[in-house]
């Protein structure tokens, strides 16, 4: 885990690789990639101006989306809620399967 760190250290200290920047446009390595700029201690105007800039892209394509869609947004919406529901399903069957094995484990063997 340490060698993991040490290598994220190195990708953000990088200036030519603009990790940042790159970080922040991937769905889900946005969330993620402030660690790694925490941990290299990372200027925080430099952190500022990437994340501004990964952030930018993403908050101009949905904003062009959601015009795009316009007065047709309730249609839109109606065609998310199978989806929804599947994975509500899921997430709560994912929750009671861990805690039983939570409560497995705490339970005394007799």
């Amino acid at each position: 885990m340490l060698h993991d760190v040490d290598r994220a250290q190195t990708m953000v200290r990088t200036p030519r690789r603009n990790v940042g920047v790159l970080g922040r446009l991937l769905p889900v390595i946005c969330s993620f990639i402030s660690l790694p700029a925490g941990f290299a201690a990372m200027p925080a105007l430099r952190f500022g101006v990437y994340t501004v800039a990964g952030c930018l892209p993403w908050t101009v394509a949905l904003a062009w989306i959601g015009y795009a869609i316009g007065a047709n947004w309730r249609h839109v919406a109606n065609g998310f809620h199978g989806p929804t529901y599947a994975i509500a399903a899921g997430a709560l069957l994912a929750v009671l399967i861990g805690l039983w094995f939570v409560w497995r484990r705490r339970e005394v063997p007799t």
